[in-house]
């Protein structure tokens, strides 16, 4: 996708953001339990289909000096304690002040995140005071210490920028370069140099904090979104686009992919024994990767992320719905509720666009998005087009002479 379209597309988390704050704060808890409403009439009963999951969508991955693992969310607006052993989660920051797209302790013990849509870069210390030391920095998505102590954060989708930030939070922050091609989930090395993927350019950088120069480490990704050292120096990178977790030696360029999973991996962190953990937002799941055999085990995940469109079709077999994930598109046996996924976005090869909403016919099924309705042909699963120019589609309905019928909420028109 082009970056003017991803610019378009993350203002749909906006939405969902704001959905999600309307929900209890102690909806979220170490043991997940899904609700049910209460029936009023007593013809129907309510059971459970698909149950719940603890996150909104997970990104960002960080450890404390104890190991402690704590997971940011963007949709969900909240950060979280991860035990890596039992899989409990607990809220550590709720919304909407918890909205992290990554986070990282610092030397001081405090805990720092960014707030991609706020475009805000927080800090919370033990006294449990959160303090604002960046704003009005939409889209600010990475961040990292160096050895000295002080902070770097990046713009990536609605900006293309590194700064440094003040500790302060009373001086301007510095910018150190623009348009480096979005440097995503980065890390200093061992050397203190700046290690990073360029989201839109394919390989891996290495930036000169100092003077803002930027040298290529590896290329040939598909598109890279994070890396992170571990004790020994060896350098981990995640490819989005092929779901893969890939070795780099920083000196030679070269890779080796030492495990592949399902698609949608958006950052990961390593602990202080090197073991390897990576978040998938498509499964709202955190993996732990055995890198002699590429192996993963499920810390915690979940059948939906960011469900927030269903349609059903009926057939001699049952009922199917169609949902749509905001990351991704899925269908969901009636009966058993079992899940599938059948687009991700960002996968290789996969069209499918952000998606807020959803409606089907006898064929197709159409994605609605913040700025297009995507058209899928649901027999051969490909997306055949889309539709843009829209302004805030809400709905979206296909006659039987292919003519598309749209809802548009800003403006309050049907198309």
């Amino acid at each position: 996708m082009k970056k003017s379209y991803l610019k378009k597309v993350y203002l749909l988390v906006v939405l969902y953001g704001c959905l999600i704050l309307l929900s209890p704060a102690d909806s979220f808890s170490a043991s997940f339990k899904t609700t049910i409403p209460i029936v009023m009439d007593p013809a129907y009963e309510i059971q459970i289909l698909v149950p719940g999951s603890h996150f909104h969508g997970i990104h960002g991955l960080t450890f404390d000096s104890q190991d402690n693992l704590y997971a940011g969310s963007v949709v969900g607006a909240a950060i979280y304690r991860v035990d890596t052993n039992t899989g409990a989660v607990e809220e550590f920051i709720g919304p909407p002040n918890g909205m992290a797209d990554d986070l990282v302790f610092g030397p001081d013990g405090r805990i720092y995140y960014t707030s991609f849509l706020q475009g805000k870069l927080q800090a919370k210390g033990a006294d449990g005071k959160i303090t604002v030391l960046a704003d009005g920095l939409m889209g600010i998505n990475s961040l990292a210490f160096n050895r000295e102590g002080r902070l770097f954060a990046t713009q990536v989708f609605m900006g293309d920028a590194l700064y440094e930030i003040d500790l302060t939070g009373q001086k301007k922050n510095r910018k150190i370069a623009e348009k480096l091609g979005g440097l995503n989930g980065f890390e200093f090395g061992p050397d203190n140099m700046l290690y990073g993927p360029l989201w839109f350019k394919g390989v891996i950088a290495k930036v000169d904090v100092a003077t803002g120069k930027v040298d290529v480490v590896s290329s040939g990704f598909k598109t890279p979104t994070a890396v992170n050292f571990d004790s020994k120096g060896n350098l981990f990178a995640l490819d989005v686009a092929t779901s893969e977790v890939i070795q780099v030696d920083v000196k030679t360029g070269q890779k080796k992919t030492i495990a592949k999973l399902e698609p949608s991996l958006d950052n990961l962190a390593i602990d202080s024994k090197d073991r390897i953990f990576v978040s998938n937002y498509t499964k709202n799941g955190i993996y732990e990767i055995d890198r002699k055999t590429g192996k993963s085990r499920p810390v915690v995940e979940g059948a939906l992320s960011c469900a927030s469109g269903v349609a059903v079709v009926s057939g001699e077999d049952g009922d199917t719905l169609y949902v749509v994930d905001v990351f991704s598109y899925k269908k969901v046996d009636g009966f058993t509720g079992g899940v599938t996924v059948l687009m991700s976005s960002n996968a290789e090869g996969s069209q499918m666009a952000y998606s807020s909403n959803i409606s089907v016919n006898k064929d197709k099924a159409m994605l609605i998005g913040p700025t297009g309705v995507q058209v899928i042909d649901r027999a051969a699963n490909r997306a055949e087009k889309m539709i843009s120019g829209l302004q805030g589609p809400a709905h979206a309905l296909m006659m039987e002479d292919g003519t598309i019928l749209v809802t548009e909420m800003p403006t309050g028109k049907l198309l």
